[in-house]
């Protein structure tokens, strides 16, 4: 089975005009990158830092040995969509079983560069985080590493406008509800309890179980789905959290969404 590579976001925090986001980067099947067929491969994947805040890693796994260490190099380049400079900073731990932190590389200060810049440093993967005394490989193959992000607002904006950026990030959720009331959104149509919402079908598929079955079980009327079962409060909780913490895959989930904000792509010459 060939290697692979899975990111989830687990925190969002902002505090003082700093936005930091963490993730998780887990591989599956290290072992494979023993075989020279694979020490060359490496992944490249978009992840949402906060709306319209985005980092693409790039990441290059050399393969640690029985007897040597080796290196997982984590690099990113950010965009904020509003800006053609980001302040940003990161920092690498990687974690043992238990997902307690073994080894940690943490960055001081912010770096104040244009957005696309390509920063980072390998990440040494030590060989007794990865084989036991038999020489046997730990955890099933398994290598995680929590990725920490965090953008410094107050380096980007003018301070006049640090305010009017805090109470935009605050009011995330409303900002999509008021994209959902907006019948030129999106291109399907839901109702519970007398209220209308409108939202796109693949995030609605790909961010929540229940809409599948809403599709293949209930025909529209008119354009309209009806949902049985549901106040509208309910059904709102349901859509807001579809685009802003989708369940398969909540970072392009967001992507999409911002997409649509933004009127036109910023990130597809990426």
């Amino acid at each position: 089975m060939a290697p692979s590579i899975g990111i989830e976001k687990i925190s969002e925090e902002y505090n003082d005009y700093i936005l930091t986001s963490g993730f998780l980067v887990t591989f599956t099947n290290y072992l494979e990158y023993l075989k020279s067929t694979h020490r060359r491969q490496f992944f490249e994947r978009i992840v949402t830092i906060s709306d319209g805040i985005f980092a693409k890693l790039k990441i290059f796994p050399t393969g640690v040995t029985k007897k040597f260490d080796g290196f997982i190099s984590i690099y990113l380049k950010a965009r904020w969509l509003q800006s053609k400079s980001i302040a940003i900073k990161f920092d690498t731990a990687v974690l043992d079983g238990n997902l307690k932190r073994i080894y940690l590389n943490s960055s001081e200060n912010f770096e104040k560069v244009s957005r696309d810049t390509l920063i980072g440093d390998p990440e040494v993967m030590h060989s007794d985080l990865c084989f036991d005394r038999k020489h046997k490989f730990l955890n099933e193959g398994r290598v995680v590493i929590q990725l920490n992000i965090s953008v410094n607002i107050a380096m980007m904006i003018h301070p006049d406008m640090l305010d009017r950026f805090e109470f935009e990030y605050r009011n995330q959720e409303a900002n999509v509800r008021k994209l959902l009331e907006d019948p030129s959104f999106g291109d399907v149509v839901l109702e519970a309890g007398g209220k209308r919402y409108y939202a796109e079908r693949h995030i609605l598929l790909r961010g929540n179980p229940m809409f599948i079955k809403l599709f293949q079980e209930e025909r529209d009327v008119n354009g309209c789905y009806t949902v049985k079962d549901l106040d509208s409060s309910v059904l709102e909780h349901i859509l807001i959290d579809c685009y802003l913490n989708g369940t398969d895959d909540g970072e392009e989930l967001k992507r999409n969404f911002q997409f649509y904000r933004c009127k036109r792509s910023k990130l597809r010459d990426w």
